[in-house]
């Protein structure tokens, strides 16, 4: 029995017919979880509604396990990196220097130049990690430095 409230419209699909258009129910709320936490990623804010959508069809997560290095002190770094579920220490010189969980990112500047990596990122628990290659993104949008003007942004930061 379904119900609703006065002057409301109800729609009913089937699960059959949910799954057929949609996906699994699983998929439809990870995918709109993600659409969350990568909604409040500031860095990305600068894009419009569409860059933002294609970007976050560039996302692929992957999991860690527990001891796990996700990237290395002194690796490249080329991309995004948003924790949706676990916590992240970041250790620098044998020391933490940061504990990221659900929702806290790094590699912001990454999307624009090519960085080198100053902390060591080890999964603490299991994790799973949002990330947006720069390479992607700019396969897909073009520069994301010029597109946003990160440019300006930058240069007016490191001007004494």
């Amino acid at each position: 029995m379904l119900g609703c409230a006065p002057q409301t419209s109800c729609l009913v699909i089937g699960r059959k017919d949910f799954n057929e258009h949609l996906g699994s129910l699983a998929d439809v709320m990870s995918a709109d979880l993600r659409r969350r936490i990568l909604n409040s990623v500031s860095t990305l804010s600068v894009m419009s509604r569409m860059e933002r959508r294609t970007a976050f069809s560039l996302v692929h997560s992957r999991l860690f396990t527990a001891g796990q290095t996700i990237l290395a002190q002194g690796a490249t770094l080329s991309a995004l990196y948003v924790v949706q579920d676990g916590t992240v220490d970041a250790m620098q010189g044998g020391r933490r220097s940061a504990v990221f969980s659900a929702g806290d990112h790094w590699g912001d500047s990454a999307l624009q130049f090519d960085m080198v990596n100053d902390a060591t990122y080890t999964a603490r628990t299991t994790v799973t990690v949002l990330i947006l290659e720069r390479s992607a993104l700019e396969a897909k949008l073009g520069p994301f430095a010029v597109r946003s003007g990160a440019w300006r942004w930058l240069a007016h930061r490191s001007t004494p």
